[in-house]
Order: structure tokens, then C-alpha cells, then sequence
């Protein structure tokens, strides 16, 4: 079940970002932005994979009990952090449609927190 879970949120964390590249006002040369969405959509689909790991493995969330829960079901991470996800991914291109200077620190913040969160559960929870 959790191996099925994990694979789902990959392919919304990864699919999703990438597949939008083929909208019309999408900018087709802007490296910087797909190389921040693939990051962070890594990050999230790796932070969902090993949190959905906790419960199964005799450890507790605690960064975010109020919205996981303490033992998170796998489903609950899926769903929470796939949806977290895309709205992270369209704020950023919203910002970046509008020439905003900061388009960036949504992909920088979600990636880099959920990254953390990541090696956090890897390096405490074997």
C-alpha cells in the first residue's frame, strides 16, 4: 500500500510541473524555473515518501503534528503534499507571470523545507 502511495505522489509531484510546460504562456526558455520545480517537486515527493514511512517504522511526526497527525497515514501525506505542491507551483508561475522579482521563494521555501523534513525522518527514523 505504502509503495503504491509513494508512487502516486512522484508522478503528481514531478508530472504535474512538467507537463504544464506545454501551456501557451509558459516560458519554454526559462531553465532556472524548471530547474527550481523539479527540485522542490523532488523534495516533496521524497519528504511525502519517508513521512508516509514513519508510522511503520515505530516514529512520530513532529514538525507538523496539527496537520498530519502524529502518525501520519500514507493516503493524508499524498493527498496534503500533492496539493501543497501544485499550489506552490502556480503561485510561482503566477508570480513569475506578473515580473515579480521574488517569483522564486515559494519553490525555494517548499523545497528547502521539505527537503529538510527528508533527510530529517532518513537520519532519525531507520
Amino acid at each position: 500500500m505504502t509503495r503504491g502511495i509513494a508512487v502516486i505522489v512522484l508522478a503528481v509531484c514531478i508530472c504535474v510541473p512538467c507537463g504544464a510546460q506545454q501551456l501557451p504562456d509558459a516560458p519554454s526558455s526559462d531553465r532556472s524555473l524548471t530547474a527550481l520545480e523539479i527540485t522542490a517537486a523532488t523534495g516533496n515527493a521524497f519528504d511525502a515518501v519517508m513521512t508516509s514511512r514513519l508510522s511503520g517504522l515505530g516514529c512520530r511526526e513532529d514538525w507538523s503534528p496539527w496537520l498530519y497527525g502524529r502518525h501520519p497515514q500514507p493516503a493524508r501525506v499524498a493527498v496534503i503534499m500533492g496539493l501543497e505542491n501544485v499550489g506552490v507551483y502556480f503561485a510561482s508561475r503566477w508570480l513569475r507571470h506578473r515580473h515579480r522579482k521574488w517569483w522564486a521563494m515559494p519553490l525555494v521555501i517548499n523545497g528547502g523545507a521539505h527537503w529538510s523534513g527528508a533527510i530529517n525522518n532518513l537520519r532519525e527514523c531507520r
